[in-house]
Formats: structure tokens, C-alpha cells, sequence
């Protein structure tokens, strides 16, 4: 090896393989040894190096050692059967390999990589350096897409290089007769959506894992030409201290640094930077999406290494699907393992050893579902508006379906027809992917809101509070130990994309593809804020004895019905029922007692006494 590895380097790599199971949720002896046997093959890893390590029990901290001073051997044996010296030294090389290629999305990747520095080793200067993925395996470990998703993921390709066009989605729901590879192919980043989620356009990753290594070669120049040529041109523009361009006049440089500059390059390297980190600010296109005219250049684009940048994006971008593939293998490794089992127990010699073993299966085996809501608004119907902005935010960043979302108050996310409104709700509430919160003055005094957050604040799932119009201060209960974010600051909504696509598992889309989403989101909170600043109301409606009362001159005057009030904002005043304390509304039928209610009657005096 050039360089000496040190204890360190080999202490962070033990840390990274025994980490790595919990990391994709394989839990269980039966699933760690057939985890390992799985990944380490995969790999490369000889079968008779498995078959060792199996003998250690996957021990890393033994094997380590072991490896590096020579002594790896089949534990049932003496050390006089251990694998050479030297097959030692190539086994730990690739096991390095092994570290660092599924540790790349993670922090202890970035301490391994360097502890090797530290150490000596270039990792950067020779792709081809000890600790590189075999060609083989690089190969076998690109291939996270099934078949009809690769033919998917052409389709979309050919189409856009081809017709400069978005492929429309019904003709690949009837292709495909599927909706989940779409979703998956657009949760994990390799397709973005338009159109309300009615047409596909290609991500880097889609040319990535295309397969076609002519538009992979195209993509790779296109974005370093229009790097180049974005970087020179916000250096040589001191005097737009914004650095705004339109698309002719970064054409015109272009040409100026570039005799043959392919035709449609630049526009094609735009259209994939809008996915990049540290390179558009903001940034306008076409009402397909397919064409960039005007950009806003950031200022980090001077710390770019333009050469490295597109495996770069790559390597960060292809962690969501990579990770989703890695749990399909530990479901379909413990599938293998238990099928012998289940036939085994086809002829079992009790009546009950039938049923445990299918129980192991079913427990084992299956995964969880994802909640057909991944997103549930809870709010109240007088911000109907800020609530809108706020799913249009979600459908942009995320690239979620109307379906996967449930805003009670916004057509096209209503209850569906017919079902029991409260039922469905407190399942919903339950069930979502990921509750958002929105919090205003109107939902503060809301019950059903209020209700809707605590039920979900017992459950322990995600829940995300969003404020408008209100402070931190003004969270009631336990909910104020949660940390809200402010619809007020575009950074925090940023924030609170990124935060529900990592809850969700989802990609976000890059920011400055929403960005004026997160404006319009921004400008109705402010409203509100400016709104309750410059108004003072007479009268307020406040929430005593489950009843609402309207507030005059420090006197209440009602009662008025909570649950039009809350629902509509309608104020319906109650109707005194024939017992004192108790009311009913005309609108909703429903019936209210407040602390005047007294469920004894008077005691009658005798005639005589009267």
C-alpha cells in the first residue's frame, strides 16, 4: 500500500460497517447474517472471504485486526489456516473500498476519507487508486432501477433531447399500467414534475442511470461549458452586483469564450444546473420548464471545482434511490432465507408450529406502507388562502400529487364525499406522512385545529408547525416545546421543504425552483402580521365553557356555535334549550350545556309549606 494505515482509519471504519445495518434497517441475527453474505458478495468480495467473516460472526472489531496483521482465518480453526498475507492486505484494500462507497452520505465517510489523507493516501489524484470500486462492481451497483423503470427514464430522456418537450403522464400510466414507479422515479430525484404532477422532465440523475452514454457525455460537457462560462461572466460583470442575466446575453459571452460552441449546449447545461447547489440564485424558464431565460447567478459559484462538479451532484442526488435499493435487498435477502423455512413447516409435527412459523414470516418479511396522505394541513378555513400557497410550496418542492395531500378547506384536497367527516379526520391525523401545522391567530382560537395538533403530538409522528401572524410565545401546551418555523422568512421555508422531504424520504427539488413559491407564501404571511397590527377589533370571539361568546366593552354577549364558528367562520348564535345552560344550533343541529347547566332538578316543596 503507498501509505500506512493508522489505528484510526481503522477504527473509523469499524464504526462505519457496524453502523451500516441500522442504517438501513436490518435488525435481527437472521437479517445481519444475511445482510453481510448479500452486500460483501455484491461487492466482489470472494466467497471464501465470506465464508470466514461468517465465522467471526461479522464481528468487525476482530476482523479488522485480524486482517490488517495477517491473521484472518476460519475461526474453527488454527491460525495456521489463515488466508495468506497477502490476500490479508487485498481483502482489508477492499473492504476500505467497501467503507467508503456506502458511506459517502454520511459524516463518518467524510472522517474516513481524511483519516486516509492523514495517512498518506491520495484518493483524489487516481480514480484508480487501492481503495476504488472494481469497474465490475461499479456496474453491478449503478443498476438501482429495475427494467421498465430504465424504459421509463429513456422515454422522458429521448423526448426532452429529442422534442425539447415534457412526456405526458397518462401515456406511461397506460404503458406501464403502474403509478408507483412514477413516484418512486420522482420521490427519489431521477424525474421532476410539471404541470401539477401531469408531465415528466429529467433530472441529471435520469442521464446518470440512463444507460445511453451519448446524452450522458452531452449532459457531463453541457454543464461544464455553461459553469465556465457562468463563472467568467459573473467575474467580468463587477458593476451588476446582482449578476442578473438573460439568455442572449449569456449566449453573447459564451460565443466570446468558445469558437464551435455546440449548438443547444448552453441552454441544455442551464436547464440541468437548475438542480445544482451554489450556482442559480433564481432563475426563470418556460411555462414547460424546459428552457432557462434568465438567471440570477450566486456568488458561490467562484468556489465550484467546474471539473468535479457534476459527480459531485451526482454522488449526493443518487443516496434516496440507492438507500430505497439497499432495503429492497435486506426485504428480498430475509424472503430467501425464510422460504426454506416456510416449506419446512408444511409437514410440521404439531398443529401449532404451522402458525408460528408464518407469523415469523409475516413479522419478518413485511414491509411498512407508506400512508397514501403524506401530508396532512391542519388549519383553519379562514387562511384558506395561505393554505393554498402552502400546498402549491409542497407540489413544487417535493413534487407531491394532489392526492398525497389533505387540506380540508382547499378544493381538489377535501374529505372525499360521503364519509364520516370526524372519523376520517382523526385517522388522517394519525396516519399522514407528515402533519404541518399552520398557525395563525384564527387557527389558535380553532378547537379542531388545536384538537387535530395534540392528537397528532400523542401519536410522537412528525409534526411541523408553521407560524403566521403569531410568535413562539403564543403556542399553547405542549406544543411549544416544538421548534416552529416562520412562514415570514423565505430561509426557514426553505428549511421546511428540506425538513418534510427528509420525514417523507423524498428529494427536494432544488430551491431556486421554488423560490417564488416561498415568496408567495412569505407575502400572505405578511399580510397577516399587517393585518393584525393595524386593526384593533371591538369585538372578539373567545372559546369559554365549549361554547364561543363575542366580546364587547369587557363584557361577553352569546353564546355563539363552535363548530359553525370553526368550520365556516360562521357566527350562528345558540338557541336556550328548555333546560337552563343547555343550547342548540339551527344550522349544524348540534346541542351545547355551559357551566350554568345543573343536571339535578330542584327539589319541589310540599303544598302544605307553599
Amino acid at each position: 500500500m503507498q501509505g500506512q494505515l493508522s489505528q484510526r482509519t481503522l477504527g473509523v471504519l469499524r464504526r462505519i460497517l457496524e453502523g451500516m445495518p441500522r442504517y438501513i434497517d436490518a435488525e435481527g441475527e437472521i437479517e445481519l447474517k444475511r445482510f453481510w453474505k448479500d452486500t460483501l458478495f455484491d461487492f466482489g468480495f470472494a466467497p471464501a472471504v465470506i465464508d470466514v467473516a461468517s465465522s467471526y460472526e461479522f464481528k468487525w472489531g476482530e476482523i479488522i485486526p485480524d486482517l490488517f496483521v495477517g491473521r484472518f482465518g476460519h475461526q474453527n480453526s488454527n491460525f495456521s489456516n489463515a488466508l495468506p498475507p497477502y490476500f490479508c492486505e487485498q481483502t482489508l484494500k477492499r473492504l476500505i473500498a467497501f467503507g467508503l462507497h456506502y458511506s459517502r452520505d454520511i459524516r463518518l465517510g467524510d472522517e474516513l476519507r481524511q483519516s486516509l489523507a492523514d495517512d498518506g493516501f491520495d484518493l483524489k489524484g487516481n480514480q484508480d487508486n487501492d481503495f476504488s470500486v472494481p469497474g465490475d462492481v461499479q456496474q453491478k451497483l449503478k443498476s438501482v432501477v429495475s427494467e421498465a423503470e430504465l424504459e421509463i427514464i429513456n422515454i422522458v430522456v429521448n423526448r426532452f433531447l429529442n422534442m425539447h418537450q415534457s412526456t405526458p403522464r397518462k401515456p406511461l400510466v397506460i404503458k406501464f399500467t403502474s403509478t408507483e414507479m412514477l413516484e418512486r422515479l420522482v420521490r427519489c430525484g431521477v424525474l421532476k414534475t410539471s404541470d401539477q404532477g401531469q408531465h415528466y422532465l429529467p433530472s441529471p440523475l435520469a442521464f446518470h442511470y440512463s444507460g445511453n452514454t451519448v446524452a450522458l457525455d452531452r449532459a457531463k460537457k453541457s454543464v461544464e461549458i455553461t459553469l465556465n462560462v457562468l463563472r467568467n461572466l459573473y467575474e467580468v460583470e463587477p458593476d451588476k452586483p446582482e449578476s442578473h442575466f438573460k439568455f442572449p446575453e449569456i449566449e453573447a459571452h459564451a460565443k466570446k469564450m468558445y469558437n464551435n460552441l455546440e449548438e443547444g449546449a448552453l441552454k441544455f447545461g442551464l436547464y440541468l444546473l437548475q438542480e445544482f447547489s451554489g450556482v442559480l440564485g433564481q432563475y426563470g424558464s418556460n411555462s414547460e420548464g424546459t428552457e432557462v431565460n434568465f438567471v440570477g447567478i450566486s456568488e458561490d459559484i467562484v468556489t465550484k471545482d467546474i471539473r468535479s462538479a457534476w459527480d459531485e451532484h451526482i454522488e449526493r442526488r443518487s443516496q434516496f434511490i440507492e438507500r430505497e435499493q439497499a432495503r429492497k435487498r435486506i426485504t428480498s435477502s430475509q424472503q430467501a432465507y425464510l422460504e426454506p423455512m416456510h416449506q419446512q413447516s408444511i409437514k410440521p409435527e404439531t398443529a401449532n408450529q404451522k402458525p408460528i412459523i408464518q407469523e415469523i414470516k409475516k413479522e419478518t418479511v413485511t414491509e411498512p406502507k407508506k400512508p397514501k396522505i403524506l401530508v396532512l394541513i391542519s388549519h383553519s378555513s379562514k387562511d384558506v388562502d395561505l393554505a393554498t400557497a402552502l400546498i402549491e410550496l409542497l407540489r413544487a418542492g417535493l413534487g407531491l400529487l394532489a392526492t398525497q395531500i389533505r387540506c380540508s378547506s382547499v378544493d381538489g384536497y377535501r374529505l372525499p364525499a360521503g364519509v364520516d367527516t370526524d372519523a376520517q379526520l382523526r385517522k388522517e391525523v394519525a396516519d399522514a406522512g407528515v402533519l404541518v401545522g399552520l398557525l395563525t391567530p384564527n387557527s389558535l382560537a380553532s378547537t379542531y385545529v388545536l384538537f387535530e395538533l395534540g392528537a397528532r403530538w400523542g401519536t410522537q409522528r412528525p409534526m411541523i408547525p408553521l407560524l403566521a401572524g403569531v410568535t413562539p410565545e403564543e403556542m399553547r401546551g405542549p406544543h411549544r416545546v416544538l421548534n416552529a418555523l416562520s412562514c415570514s422568512s423565505e430561509s426557514q421555508l426553505i428549511q421546511f421543504v428540506e425538513d418534510a422531504g427528509r420525514e417523507l424520504e423524498i428529494e427536494p427539488q432544488s430551491s431556486s425552483s421554488y423560490l417564488g413559491k416561498v415568496r408567495s407564501v412569505k407575502t400572505l404571511s405578511d399580510a397577516v402580521e399587517t393585518r393584525l397590527v393595524g386593526s384593533a377589533p371591538s369585538q372578539e370571539m373567545v372559546h369559554e365553557e365549549s361554547v364561543y361568546w363575542k366580546m364587547k366593552n369587557g363584557k361577553r354577549e352569546g353564546p355563539y356555535c363552535p363548530n359553525c364558528y370553526d368550520a365556516e367562520g360562521k357566527e350562528i348564535h345558540l338557541n336556550p334549550g328548555a333546560t337552563k345552560g343547555t343550547y342548540g344550533c339551527g344550522t349544524c343541529q348540534n346541542s351545547f350545556r355551559t357551566n350554568e347547566y345543573n343536571p339535578r332538578p330542584a327539589r319541589r316543596r310540599p303544598f302544605s309549606s307553599r
